[in-house]
């Protein structure tokens, strides 16, 4: 793709190698070793792809990530985790989406990347690795992270559910 000589070669190579990834996901939906379904990952490499080759292709790599996240939970690969939420910034300002899913989208990874990071406390490798994901998950944020939109965003969770503990305790940290 790097090397090709027209936009309508290197759309050839995006075209293939999407269906690849649909051809991988189709004919290999469960891991070799484990039989557990793989879909999820398959869906948030293809994804992971499409975002860093054809940034054009953001929506469909955005969908792809999101349901890779929403099935593999906290066994989502970092890659897919970072670029769910970079393709979810790139949504946004695309006009896609609300300001309002960037916030979602950080709670909801945040809440898995925490879970990793519990789980790999013995793990000094792996726990690096997590460390880092949540370090350039909150840089990504920070410039999205206005009082403004977070209390316009929380005051109406908070509204609907002011006896939620976990939900207040989220407030503040976020807004420390």
């Amino acid at each position: 793709m790097k090397n090709a000589k027209t936009d309508q070669e290197k759309e050839a190579y995006l075209d293939t190698l999407e269906m690849v990834h649909e051809a991988r996901i189709k004919y290999f939906p469960n891991h070799y070793k484990t039989g557990r379904s793989q879909v999820g990952s398959l869906k948030g490499k293809m994804g992971v792809d499409l975002f860093n080759l054809a940034p054009e292709r953001c929506p469909k790599a955005y969908v792809l990530l999101k349901e890779s996240v929403q099935s593999e939970r906290e066994r989502s690969s970092t890659a897919t985790m970072v670029y769910y939420f970079r393709s979810t910034i790139k949504m946004v300002k695309l006009g896609n989406a609300d300001e309002e899913l960037i916030v979602d989208t950080y709670d909801e990874i945040s809440e898995l990347v925490d879970k990793n990071l519990a789980k790999y406390q013995t793990n000094a490798r792996k726990l690096s690795q997590w460390e880092n994901v949540k370090g350039n998950i909150d840089n990504t944020f920070e410039p999205y992270a206005t009082c403004e939109v977070l209390i316009k965003i929380y005051g109406k969770k908070f509204e609907a559910n002011p006896t939620d503990i976990a939900l207040l305790n989220k407030i503040t940290t976020i807004l420390k």
